[in-house]
């Protein structure tokens, strides 16, 4: 394919030869004529050489005058492409139609973006919003905003700041809520008891009763802060109980992956596309055949501008059991994964003060691990009046 620059693609070039006649004559006839001759080359009695499109009646002419044949053997560039349809009206119409159609697209709104809000839902803006004649489709000129941010301000008493605006084809609902400070929870009272077996190191208490010594043996669900404060007086008070009890314990982690272990493989995987026009698709018609699938949708962007076409790509997948064969140094490896993630917690919450871990290695791989800790084993538990003083 020959390459064409840029400004010969503009003004339209044509390739020519002339033959048969008088070259010398045709040569000067040009220069009278001020018909410009690119690449102009000379083989006897024939010239060829190309001219812009402007000058291909003035060659033909001056062909004519010095006695000559003219041969067009070559046109393009974009005036070559007008003269050859200009007989054709449905380009321009086209184009015409093309232009008037993309004003109006972009004169409506295609999305409207509503800020998150913590306590009034983004279906209850867009119902209001709807009222108003704020909707996807309509004209952006038929939209007054600040009437949008009156009809929300009267709906909604929750609502200190709001702001509407248009942009391109999209609008921006920006909602500042009023900061209301949270209810009083309903007073609760609690105890703490022990989560766990194990030997009382420290004990901090900051609200209700407890008498807890170092070295005291606890077993799980033992009574360590009462939220039941009795006074001198004979008066009872009720607290939410509030402490941290260290205590020494033992804990034992094990994880065991055997040497034949079932997995899902996929078995199939497709993509499906299909088109989006105005918002209508017709992806449901046809479907995608797998047992799950992710959809992912691709629009037009020109910038601010998003126009409503499209293409929504639905990728299917499905999975068959299976049953894998693993090798010691993998059912180690799964093994040791899996006993790692169990002992995260219990690193992140307590002191290790020694530890045992055991590797057994039969038809599989078995981690398994001892561990003395210092942690806090206080957990709280709710009561009312009623569960400590039952009517009778």
């Amino acid at each position: 394919m020959k390459k064409v620059n840029f400004s010969d693609f503009i003004f339209g070039v044509a390739e020519f030869s002339v033959s048969e006649g008088f070259p010398d004559e045709f040569i000067m006839y040009c220069a009278e004529n001020k018909v410009m001759i690119h690449n102009l080359k000379r083989n006897g009695n024939e010239i060829s050489g190309k001219v812009h499109f402007s000058h291909i009646k003035n060659i033909a002419d001056v062909a004519e005058r010095s006695g000559m044949k003219l041969e067009i053997t070559e046109r393009y560039g974009l005036p070559h492409i007008f003269y050859r349809y200009r007989k054709r009206y449905g380009i321009p119409l086209g184009l015409l139609l093309f232009t008037v159609i993309t004003a109006i697209l972009h004169s409506v709104i295609w999305s409207i973006e509503i800020a998150p809000t913590d306590i009034i839902p983004e279906e209850r803006i867009l119902e209001v919003l709807h009222t108003a004649g704020v909707q996807v489709g309509a004209f952006s000129d038929t939209v007054n905003c600040k009437d949008a941010e009156y009809l929300l301000y009267e709906s909604f008493d929750d609502i200190s700041w709001v702001n509407v605006r248009i942009a391109g084809t999209r609008m921006f609902v920006d909602i500042s809520e009023v900061k209301v400070k949270e209810k009083l929870k309903d007073e609760r009272y609690t105890n703490i008891i022990a989560l766990k077996d194990g030997e009382i190191v420290n004990a901090e208490i900051f609200r209700g009763d407890g008498q807890i010594y170092p070295g005291t043996a606890v077993v799980r669900g033992d009574l360590l802060i009462s939220g039941i404060i009795n006074h001198r007086d004979g008066s009872v008070k009720f607290v939410d109980s509030e402490g941290k009890i260290y205590a020494r314990t033992k804990n034992f982690v094990s994880s065991e992956i055997p040497s034949s272990v079932s997995v899902n493989t996929l078995k199939k995987c497709k993509d499906i596309y299909f088109p989006v026009f105005f918002g209508l698709s017709f992806g449901d018609a046809f479907g995608v055949k797998s047992d799950s699938f992710t959809e992912s949708g691709y629009f037009t962007d020109g910038g601010d501008v998003v126009f409503p076409l499209g293409f929504i790509r639905k990728h299917g997948y499905s999975f068959e059991s299976a049953v894998m064969e693993l090798s010691e140094n993998e059912a180690t490896l799964l093994c040791f994964r899996d006993f790692a993630r169990r002992c995260l917690d219990l690193f992140g919450k307590a002191e290790i003060i020694e530890s045992d871990i055991r590797l057994s290695l039969n038809n599989g791989a078995q981690f398994s691990g001892d561990f003395l800790t210092v942690e806090d084993i206080a957990l709280k538990k709710e009561f009312t009046v009623e569960d400590t003083f039952p009517s009778r």
